[in-house]
């Protein structure tokens, strides 16, 4: 009788790191086919003799990258890395080490910029894979640009009964005071994702409310500007548990990023039926349809950009969000998204 192939995921789940969380949620439909290894910050996230979970919480890197290594050592017949870092690269090559017969898989997550990150480690991993994917076109291209790999599109998936229109109203806005219309900015304060473009978007629109979730190196300096913007509000991180009913209420979410690879936030705004408002860069144009689930505008033009919050305000927004809720529901199920990593499973594992 043949053993049912084994797949290592060498995430930890249990977190709100949106990384792991696409696996959290794809994880019990790979069990269906494999015996899964995976890290859990509790070890009791899943409950399943299928899905062995090896508790991993609050350990320092060292202790994390041993941790791995020694998990990767098992024989696994798969192991699908998803970062670009020495933690997954480690897992990567011992893990294949150890296991000569054993496929690697390798998920871009974010677009490849040698002027930000250093793409040395990202290419080692991704040369050791039998088989490379990216999680959206523009990541994709990026990859092939830096490195002559043509990867594999699977976009990441959205939890769309956690997020949904019906979640609000929001108690977080109705303890601030916040009336209607609000727009909104989840993320971590980086360069990359223009918080400040934001901040600059409430001060030219007195007529709404700002709604800042999130914190990062640039959060003191968004803050400090707040100060003089009566509009606008810095909630800080907020648990994830929080966001649904906020993104449910709001009228409309801003995303002024330059590089991503599928952000979840974007995702998580589409279902929940609020249009998304965003640069066309990186993977935007394809995950929000101006005119019809939000709008996109030039890179960095904050007039249009605050001419896009405008025409939104004078928009059928109930129409708009309908249709952007829809298009999570068609493109983004996490058993949609799991299905298509399975056939890409099964076909590595056919390979000579």
């Amino acid at each position: 009788m043949m053993m049912e192939p084994r797949l290592y995921l060498p995430y930890v789940v249990g977190t709100e790191s949106p990384i792991p969380f696409l696996f959290e949620k794809t994880a019990p439909y790979f069990a269906n086919k494999y015996i899964i290894t995976i890290h859990s910050q509790d070890g009791k996230t899943f409950g399943s003799n299928r899905i062995s979970e090896i508790k991993t919480h609050n350990e320092s890197v060292l202790d994390k990258i041993l941790k791995f290594g020694i998990s990767s050592i098992n024989q696994f017949d798969l192991i699908h890395t998803g970062a670009g870092g020495r933690l997954h690269y480690h897992s990567a090559q011992l893990g294949t080490m150890r296991n000569r017969n054993a496929k690697h898989i390798h998920t871009f997550r974010v677009d490849i910029d040698p002027e930000r990150w250093n793409p040395e480690i990202r290419r080692r991993t991704a040369e050791m894979a039998d088989v490379v994917t990216a999680v959206s076109e523009h990541t994709a291209r990026t990859a092939e640009r830096e490195f002559g790999i043509s990867p594999k599109v699977i976009y990441n998936g959205v939890d769309l009964n956690e997020f949904a229109p019906d979640r609000g109203p929001s108690k977080v806005l109705e303890d601030l005071g916040i009336n209607e219309p609000v727009f909104l900015f989840v993320g971590a304060f980086h360069t990359r994702k223009r918080p400040l473009d934001f901040v600059k978007v409430a001060s030219r629109v007195p007529d709404a409310s700002f709604v800042m979730a999130g914190d990062g190196p640039q959060f003191d300096t968004a803050k400090r500007r707040a100060e003089s913007i009566d509009n606008l509000y810095l909630l800080g991180r907020v648990e994830k548990s929080k966001l649904p009913p906020i993104y449910a209420e709001a009228s409309g979410f801003i995303f002024p990023s330059t590089q991503e690879g599928c952000p979840n936030v974007v995702l998580e705004s589409l279902a929940s039926g609020t249009p998304v408002l965003g640069y066309e860069a990186t993977s935007m144009p394809e995950l929000v349809e101006t005119g019809r689930t939000g709008e996109l505008v030039e890179p960095e033009d904050i007039d249009r950009l605050v001419g896009a919050v405008n025409r939104l305000l004078e928009t059928d927004i109930e129409s708009m969000g309908l249709k952007a809720r829809e298009y999570a529901v068609e493109n983004h199920r996490f058993k949609h998204i799991a299905n298509q990593y399975l056939e890409v499973y099964e076909d590595v594992l056919t390979q000579e």
